[in-house]
């Protein structure tokens, strides 16, 4: 699926959801990366990308599970709920 198509299927996933709803996504920058989609308001989606560490890029088998570390800037996460419910989710969109 091209990647504008896969964008604004999860905005139409997002669209009768509340605002702060989010979901998590693979990346257009590769394997070891995540991008966040966050629905702000009523058509207004903010998008944050994740570095995933701990990734063993020799095995496939760890390039398809969640890293064992995930970064955001300086922030550091153990899980994706940690992201989610994070007091830095607040630092990573500051407009909130």
């Amino acid at each position: 699926m091209h990647m504008l198509n896969y964008i604004s299927v999860l905005m139409q996933l997002l669209s009768d959801k509340d605002p702060g709803e989010s979901i998590f996504r693979p990346s257009s920058r590769g394997p070891s990366y995540l991008t966040l989609t966050l629905k702000i308001h009523d058509g207004v989606y903010a998008h944050k990308d994740l570095v995933e560490g701990g990734k063993e890029h020799k095995d496939i088998t760890s390039l398809l599970r969640i890293g064992k570390t995930l970064k955001i800037g300086e922030d550091t996460f153990e899980d994706l709920d940690e992201v989610r419910f994070s007091t830095a989710f607040l630092d990573i969109f500051p407009f909130l």
